[in-house]
């Protein structure tokens, strides 16, 4: 009974221990943004977010979305390779993600590489199908347009035949809509990154 008790205590320990480390990530998460928002970026604060978010990555291997904003802020300060071996170990941590290789098709493109890019784009359009399927939900069909005009195909984006919350404000969804018909592919690449 003795050895339940002490094997008990260890295991509440660890789990405590775990929560803690979460929970400090997250601070460090937060504080990346509060820098965000507070600061034009720049080279200095765009480092000092990346540093957090490693900070952050350090205390919660585990949480994949930490890994991606860090890549985001790679890709600002043009540390694409980094990015790049960031964004490997989201692939093996989570190999369903289309957001990775998604991520990975823009830094391609921005290093030149058209033809890896399309490559990228079209997994990651694979992958996204996988999940979300047919969804009528409405992000769904705004995420799956985007990949789908960098892969440079047509999309059809009616807004009667989607899943749209009754709390979404009408408005956002029609300048989202917008905004991917009239689709500019460099002022979006500059918006990734």
């Amino acid at each position: 009974m003795k050895k339940i008790f002490i094997a008990l205590v260890m295991f509440c320990c660890a789990c405590s221990s775990k929560a803690q480390q979460q929970s400090e990530a997250m601070d460090l998460w937060t504080q990346a943004a509060g820098v965000v928002m507070r600061n034009f970026p720049t080279t200095d604060s765009l480092e000092y977010v990346v540093d957090l978010l490693s900070q952050a990555i350090d205390k919660d291997p585990s949480n994949t979305q930490i890994y991606l904003d860090k890549v985001k802020f790679l890709g600002k300060l043009g540390e694409y390779d980094e990015a790049l071996n960031t964004l490997s170990i989201v692939a093996d941590k989570d190999p369903n993600s289309s957001m990775v290789p998604f991520l990975q098709g823009v830094i391609m493109e921005n290093k030149g590489d058209s033809l890896a890019a399309q490559s990228y784009y079209a997994k990651s359009l694979v992958l996204y199908d996988k999940k979300n399927g047919n969804s009528s939900n409405v992000y769904d069909q705004l995420g799956r347009a985007t990949i789908q005009l960098m892969l440079y195909q047509p999309v059809d984006l009616n807004i009667q035949k989607m899943d749209i919350p009754d709390n979404e404000p009408m408005e956002l969804i029609q300048y989202h809509v917008s905004r991917l018909e009239n689709f500019d592919r460099q002022e979006f690449l500059s918006s990734v990154f």
